[in-house]
């Protein structure tokens, strides 16, 4: 069954006028053969306007116009505005059909002039039809705009159609595959090897599967949207145990609040990764009890970044739970409280960055940052207990917990090439690092912590030649600050003392 479509102009916003169209066929309507003529009909709120039909064999083009029309003169009231109807047929040539497991696909889309409109999928999507959908919301004194906006379609511009011709393939695809609406993925079902990119960007929570896709040579970007209950959709791909550039996976947050709950990105079998992973949790809202589904990844050559702004509790014990080392960089921002995160990892060829309000467990078997390290997390004592060095600037941001007797921050740190810098931090530098540490220059910055010295800095050996900046700590005087520097005789680096208290 062919379903409406309805777009609608989104530069029309900017530009002060107001234009849309109705578009048949929709997304999905089948048709039997690629040759055929296919009816392109509709109406728009402005008369004599021209619309381009587009067509891709790919969502994400490039896109070939392959046809036009003009809106009529007169015009047919509907609410509060007046719709002006055009009608072409047209064929799509064989080179802008793709070939899937179970035929070949097209994308189409309409455009006014630089601009993409929007889609609208018929009652089989949406419960009501195109035109009852547009029409009630006309009729209840909704702008045109607003009113297409309303009823836009979840699978967004482009639409596709698909034909059982020349299908059954083999089950290898030399080209960037991109899954755009859950039926379109039914057709990908036999793939076994993508010689390109993948991407699964269907905004609807709909479950899909590749139960048989074992490698993809280029990129993968995966979407695992969450309605309002909280369970996420699930994505299955049980074999694929090679990606060749990047995979990122985002979560996005439903508009209603979610209460906790589990994520599996379903990759069991991923066990070879050639560029980045980014893990992206958008938005605010409540946290996850349960993250999985990256058991096979031991070894990242590139970046690993982590961003999750929930802002209550989230355990990433089972997420990554055999990664040992990290070529690149590591980012991980993880809200409220975080348990369990990167508990394996022992190496960083980068610089890492961790910012989360507690960290409640993880970090355990880290032991070396090659670049900078910057700490912006609650440590409570005893954290990051395996630390020895960071080739780079280490920051630290402290909050001010009651250590427990003995324990300390980072009580394997022996060395920091680069600054030690520590701001923000109510906690004392005394309780930072093992009995000795080297370190490249030291600043201490805006911390209430440092409140004596010498004594809290004692177990740091400068290096002679570094830089010493000690500014805008409220529980020390500038005259204190600068004794305790003028009793590192050798001393010779570049020194900035100020905004500490007054003598």
């Amino acid at each position: 069954m062919a379903r409406t479509t309805l777009f609608v102009l989104t530069a029309s916003l900017l530009a002060g006028t107001q234009a849309g169209c109705m578009l048949e066929p929709g997304h999905e309507q089948e048709v039997a053969l690629i040759s055929n003529s296919i009816s392109f009909a509709g109406a728009v709120p402005l008369s004599e306007r021209e619309v381009t039909i587009e067509a891709s064999a790919s969502p994400k083009g490039p896109f070939v116009e392959v046809g036009s029309v003009f809106s009529a003169a007169a015009g047919t009231p509907v609410g509060t505005t007046t719709l002006y109807g055009y009608a072409v047929d047209l064929v799509i040539p064989d080179e802008l059909w793709a070939e899937t497991c179970a035929g070949r696909e097209t994308f189409v889309r309409a455009k006014d002039g630089d601009a993409v409109l929007l889609t609208y999928d018929s009652e089989e999507v949406a419960g009501v039809s195109g035109a009852e959908c547009i029409t009630s919301r006309l009729d209840e004194g909704a702008h045109v705009v607003s009113a297409a906006y309303g009823c836009a379609s979840p699978y967004g511009s482009p639409v596709r159609l698909r034909s059982p011709q020349r299908g059954r393939h083999s089950g290898e695809f030399q080209r960037d595959v991109h899954i755009v609406n859950p039926h379109q993925a039914e057709d990908y079902s036999c793939a076994v090897q993508i010689d390109g990119d993948f991407s699964v960007t269907d905004p609807t929570p709909t479950d899909v599967s590749f139960p048989l896709l074992a490698t993809v040579t280029g990129s993968v970007e995966l979407l695992y949207p969450r309605p309002a209950s909280g369970v996420a959709r699930t994505i299955g791909l049980p074999l694929l145990a090679t990606v060749g550039g990047t995979l990122s996976l985002e979560s996005p947050r439903p508009e209603a609040a979610e209460p906790l709950t589990a994520i599996d990105f379903g990759m069991p079998a991923l066990d070879a990764l050639g560029g980045s992973l980014h893990i992206t949790f958008n938005a605010s809202g409540t946290g996850f009890d349960s993250l999985s589904g990256l058991g096979g990844l031991a070894d990242l050559p590139q970046d690993l970044a982590v961003t999750n702004q929930r802002t209550t509790d989230t355990s990433y014990g089972s997420l990554l739970p055999n990664l040992t080392s990290v070529g690149g960089n590591v980012e991980f921002v993880g809200g409220l409280t975080c348990h369990g995160i990167l508990d394996p990892l022992v190496t960083v060829g980068g610089s890492l960055w961790v910012e989360t309000t507690t960290l409640a467990s993880g970090l355990g078997s880290l032991a070396s940052v090659d670049g900078d390290a910057d700490l912006r997390i609650g440590l409570v004592g005893g954290d990051v207990p395996s630390l020895t060095s960071v080739g780079g600037d280490l920051r630290l941001r402290m909050d001010n917990f009651v250590l427990p007797p003995g324990a300390m921050h980072l009580p394997a740190l022996t060395l920091v090439q680069g600054t030690l810098r520590i701001y923000d931090s109510g906690s004392s530098p005394a309780a930072v690092g093992a009995a000795s540490v080297e370190v490249g220059g030291l600043e201490l910055d805006a911390s209430p912590g440092v409140d004596e010295l010498p004594a809290d800095v004692d177990q740091f050996a400068i290096e002679p030649t570094g830089p010493i900046t000690i500014v805008d700590n409220p529980n020390i005087t500038d005259c204190e600050a600068q004794s305790y520097v003028d009793s590192l005789s050798t001393h010779t680096g570049p020194v900035t003392i100020g905004g500490n208290g007054p003598c």
